[in-house]
């Protein structure tokens, strides 16, 4: 696999003349959440809407690699790469015990090969393939950030990829306000609870994964939504 295949993020919509079959695979990937209606159409809005869900399915295409998903919450993207036809081993980790016992209840009685476990990110240990994190690096303070990268890109084998999307405060103020209120809902709701609210610059999340020895690309994934969402695509120099 090329360091970053750039035809994983065109178009962002689908494949031309495949969108039925990938409205067929969210309906497949949102059943598991079918006793929970709250839940199923929250899975499926994210399943739909959220453009890092399919680049991410792209790149991760045909790997055989551990996955590691980090703040998996109720398994939802674990089960949309599972309905793209991603089989390597997923563990999901997440502070909420609330959302753990949800994916063990549902994707983790229908998919092989998945586990989860209630887990803050930042303590996790002895962990070798790709890593996904998807709106986790503003919830830690700077130094608790810096840590966790130095953590993520320890774990990185030869081909090892670190796949992190994240709001940043640097990508226009307009988007980053609606970040802030986006962020703001999910925690009114109790979705999100604790954590720092310390969104990022791009720069820094880029300085600082090349300063571990890592070869970074970093491109916007906000697709056709408000927010300030980057893709932060990161392995080891040759």
């Amino acid at each position: 696999m090329s360091f970053f295949p750039t035809n994983a993020l065109l178009p962002l919509g689908g494949e031309e003349g495949d969108e039925g079959g990938i409205l067929a695979a969210i309906d497949r990937a949102s059943q598991p959440f079918a006793k929970k209606k709250s839940l199923y159409y929250y899975a499926r809005g994210k399943m739909r809407h959220d453009p890092a869900y399919r680049v991410l399915a792209r790149l991760l295409a045909g790997q055989e690699m551990p996955i590691l998903d980090l703040g998996c919450g109720a398994g939802v993207f674990a089960a949309y790469l599972r309905e793209n036809g991603l089989s390597a081993p997923l563990h999901g980790v997440d502070l909420s015990e609330k959302k753990i016992r949800l994916a063990k209840e549902t994707v983790g009685t229908i998919y092989p090969a998945l586990s989860f476990e209630t887990k803050d990110a930042a303590a996790i240990q002895g962990f070798s393939g790709n890593i996904v994190g998807l709106d986790l690096l503003h919830y830690f303070s700077e130094q608790g950030r810096d840590h966790l990268l130095e953590n993520l890109a320890s774990f990185l084998p030869a081909g090892g990829r670190l796949y992190l999307r994240n709001g940043v405060r640097d990508a226009g103020f307009l988007r980053h306000c609606a970040t802030s209120v986006e962020e703001a809902f999910v925690r009114g709701s109790r979705w999100i609870t604790g954590g720092e609210w310390n969104f990022p610059t791009r720069a820094a999340v880029e300085k600082k994964l090349e300063s571990l020895g890592l070869q970074v690309v970093s491109v916007p994934m906000w697709g056709n939504t408000p927010f300030s969402s980057y893709l932060f695509i990161a392995g080891r120099k040759k």
